[in-house]
């Protein structure tokens, strides 16, 4: 994270290091039988570091958005891992669907309420209409 920020402060291109993030990545692989289940966990993993990248700003979100998603996570591959023959792709879309509910409500509910915008509209003024 610290080299993707290093490359956005300095305006380098970002292209080699999201090539090396991706074959990085690729080390999950393995422990799946199915490669597009591995691919459609990588993306997940990535969605939510994008969110966390780019949205995450107050405290509370960052002490424990991590840790929430760390346990839906978790919840998800001891169901693989101890089911092998099991509904996995359902148990993932779950998942998904938990940690979409997961991004919504820290996003509604700490990062939307620490916008200035919605400090002036909760203070009384209208910022975008006039008289």
């Amino acid at each position: 994270m610290k080299s993707l920020q290093h490359h956005a402060w300095h305006r380098l291109p970002t292209f080699q290091l999201i090539f090396v993030h991706v074959i990085e990545s690729l080390v999950f692989v393995p422990f799946y039988d199915d490669q597009l289940l591995a691919f459609m966990v990588l993306i997940l993993v990535w969605l939510c570091e994008l969110f966390t990248l780019i949205s995450v700003r107050t405290p509370i979100s960052m002490k424990f958005f991590p840790h929430f998603f760390l346990l839906y996570f978790l919840v998800f591959h001891i169901y693989f891992f101890s089911y092998s023959y099991g509904f996995s792709y359902l148990a993932l879309s779950t998942t998904a669907a938990f940690i979409q509910h997961l991004i919504l409500y820290f996003w509604n509910r700490f990062e939307v309420r620490n916008d200035k915008g919605w400090k002036k509209l909760q203070s009384g003024k209208r910022p975008f209409l006039t008289g």
